[in-house]
């Protein structure tokens, strides 16, 4: 961390804040003391105004160089991503134990240019909304001096000079100065391992640096400064505050005294192994686990603030689910292992002749786990530590339990229902309406979630009363049971997840895990397909979803480097995977004809009239070619009666690259060609493209 100043806000900005205040102020008016959901905070004018929003994101990463504002870690596309965060959090600030929250600090501060501040995705995960003090909460609405009287216990680096609470040593670690110090190692993670080996190079560096010049000892106080000065401009934009911390610690430049405690103390108290406390799943091998020989998957690097997901396409038969499960196991613990699955040679992969096989997960720690099994014995074989985060998966069926239903059959847990689907998911209204396992203050947090997922009003009301949810919007009520069975299934899908992960935290928000989910498709209307992706990300910023699907709509709202296409080899003994390429303003279309390889997206009738004129179309250029004539008479009637009747249905057809493509196949495949013949693909795709007014698409 380094000591930044400020930059002033454009001439734009109070005019921007004002609107914002505006609209954020009305929104809590109508929420009342429970305050508003994290998804709905993220689609208030800051964050929908992308122009403004990435303007003042670029004003506060260029105060640093673009890098981080805590750990110094520089911004890089296919790696580290940097986003617009706050100092004090929007709402649930809390200590570090997060024993006590306040739903409503500090959400009037989110328009507060002097709250904000860019973190890397890592540092944002641990920070989230912990924001520890050592003296009271500043009242609602306090500004000024009020915020200063809380004494934060958080370095912010526009206000405090990291000199005073940190000491660098050669090993790379940062030792406290102060209780400021300590308490912001601890909560951003500091000391996580990747910043370790950086700056431990970085100070051996500047060390050999320093020996070279016969810099390091020298006795002029004043003449070091200059040598300080010196080298923070040489090293401007990298990671400059561990540099200037390197050279304080080599060249004894004197500092200022600690302004809690004195710098010796906190220096020799704090530990230099600390642990880098939050984990999650970063890639999974697997081998000869069902379909699969040899298959490896990796989650990219965060591209926005929300968590990477991986989602697997491909027809039947090509074991996605399969991959779910052998997820699902490797997480899992040698008993439950062997509750989901008692033999083990029963996922052994048949089609080779190898006698063993593994599943192996790797955290973003370098921990890994594996279990193993072989062809002759029903045992698994575990190695490595424990999962430490919540795991949750699901199947394709997902029966939404109702009271009454199933009644021989237990309500399904985190992990079974993905190995068991007769098992139902959570029942919502009996889980929630029990006030035992959920406060007043736990139900409204959940409720949040679901007035976000039904897409509410923040002012709309879920209550609880006897046993059943009821829905309040304006003066109409309506019972959560009486919904349709596609509302059911979405709440169902959510209310289940939310349950295993409370067993953490009741904030959605912050919550940490894997879920995967088999079909994310099934039993959902084609609205909710393609908000669901959205929908479940917003809801769960930090989960790590790994989900299949056959539907092209729930593609939306992935990113790039999250979809992968599972098809068998040529050889048909192992399953391999393509990269799909995704980007804003994709059409059905174009999924479907381009990534899951259909050759239309037409009817049947209208694409054998397609096939048929472009056969002719083709036939009638070569005969011109080749004799210098057109199409005997019925043919070209036959011509004409297709173009005339393919306008008709299709006016305004927009035919994609991979209908031209197959198009273009089918009218090669009926004439026979000669090899000097000058007509290819790409100049049958040209003409029907020309003949129907298709557009191009990128």
């Amino acid at each position: 961390m380094r000591r930044l100043t400020r930059p002033g806000p454009p001439d734009w900005y109070e005019e921007f804040r004002e609107k914002g205040i505006q609209e954020l102020s009305g929104m809590m008016e109508d929420a009342g003391d429970d305050g508003i959901g994290a998804s709905y905070l993220r689609d208030i004018l800051l964050y929908r105004a992308h122009t403004q929003f990435k303007q003042i994101k670029k004003i506060f990463s260029n105060a640093s160089h673009r890098c981080c504002h805590m750990c110094e870690t520089r911004e890089d596309p296919e790696a580290v991503f940097l986003d617009l965060e706050h100092y004090r959090p929007k709402q649930f600030a809390s200590n570090r134990l997060k024993s006590i929250r306040n739903p409503l600090h500090y959400w009037w501060l989110t328009y507060d240019w002097d709250n904000l501040q860019t973190l890397c995705a890592t540092c944002a995960r641990y920070k989230k909304t912990q924001f520890p003090i050592r003296g009271k909460r500043a009242p609602l609405l306090a500004t000024g001096s009020e915020l200063q009287q809380e004494e934060p216990m958080l370095l912010n680096p526009f206000d405090d000079d990291p000199t005073n609470h940190f000491v660098l040593i050669e090993d790379g670690s940062l030792k406290p100065r102060s209780e400021l110090g300590e308490e912001t190692i601890g909560l951003i993670r500091l000391n996580r391992k990747e910043l370790l080996v950086d700056r431990s190079k970085l100070y051996r560096q500047i060390k050999s640096d320093l020996s070279s010049r016969n810099l390091a000892n020298q006795p002029d106080e004043a003449e070091k400064a200059r040598v300080v000065q010196a080298f923070m401009q040489d090293w401007r934009g990298r990671r400059a505050g561990a540099v200037k911390l390197a050279l304080l610690s080599l060249i004894k430049v004197r500092r200022r005294k600690s302004i809690h405690t004195r710098p010796d103390h906190w220096a020799e108290s704090a530990s230099t192994n600390e642990s880098d406390g939050l984990v999650w799943l970063e890639s999974v091998a697997v081998k000869n686990f069902c379909l699969f020989s040899d298959f490896e998957l990796h989650f990219h690097a965060p591209g926005s603030a929300l968590e990477p997901w991986l989602t697997l396409i491909g027809e039947n038969g090509v074991g996605k689910s399969s991959f779910l499960k052998a997820i699902a196991l490797a997480l899992s613990s040698s008993d439950v292992i062997r509750d989901l699955v008692p033999d083990a040679r029963t996922i052994f992969n048949r089609n080779t002749r190898q006698r063993t096989g593994f599943v192996e997960v790797r955290m973003n720690n370098g921990i890994s786990r594996r279990i193993s099994f072989n062809r002759k014995s029903k045992a698994f074989t575990v190695t490595g530590q424990d999962i430490v985060f919540p795991v949750i998966a699901l199947g394709a069926n997902r029966i939404t339990a109702r009271k009454g239903s199933a009644k021989n059959l237990p309500t399904a847990g985190a992990l079974n229902n993905l190995f068991d689907p007769v098992l139902p998911l959570v029942d919502i209204e009996e889980w929630l309406t029990d006030t035992k396992s959920v406060s007043s203050q736990q139900f409204n947090q959940f409720t949040q979630n679901l007035k976000y997922l039904l897409e509410l009003n923040v002012g709309d009301r879920i209550s609880r009363l006897k046993g059943k949810i009821y829905i309040r919007q304006s003066a109409a009520r309506e019972d959560l049971s009486a919904m349709s069975d596609g509302f059911r299934s979405v709440i169902g899908l959510v209310a289940h997840i939310m349950k295993h992960l409370a067993k953490e935290t009741t904030v959605m928000s912050e919550a940490e895990g894997t879920v995967l989910l088999d079909e994310i498709e099934s039993h959902l209307h084609p609205t909710w397909k393609i908000r669901i992706v959205a929908k479940l990300r917003r809801l769960y910023p930090h989960v790590r979803f790994i989900i299949s699907t056959h539907d092209p709509l729930c593609l939306y709202g992935l990113q790039d480097q999250e979809a992968f296409l599972l098809k068998r080899n040529s050889e048909g003994d192992n399953i391999e995977k393509e990269p799909l390429p995704l980007k804003g303003g994709l059409d059905v279309d174009w999924l479907l004809t381009t990534m899951f390889g259909l050759g239309s997206t037409l009817d049947s009738e209208t694409e054998d009239m397609l096939n048929n004129y472009s056969s002719l179309a083709l036939r009638r250029d070569l005969l011109k070619l080749r004799e210098d004539r057109g199409l005997p008479e019925d043919e070209q009637q036959e011509f004409t009666r297709l173009r005339t009747e393919l306008r008709k249905r299709m006016p305004e057809f927009a035919g994609t690259d991979g209908e031209a493509k197959n198009l273009a196949d089918a009218a090669l495949g009926s004439v026979a060609l000669e090899p000097d013949d000058p007509i290819d693909q790409s100049a049958i795709a040209s003409r029907i493209r020309q003949a129907f007014g298709k557009r191009e698409q990128g």
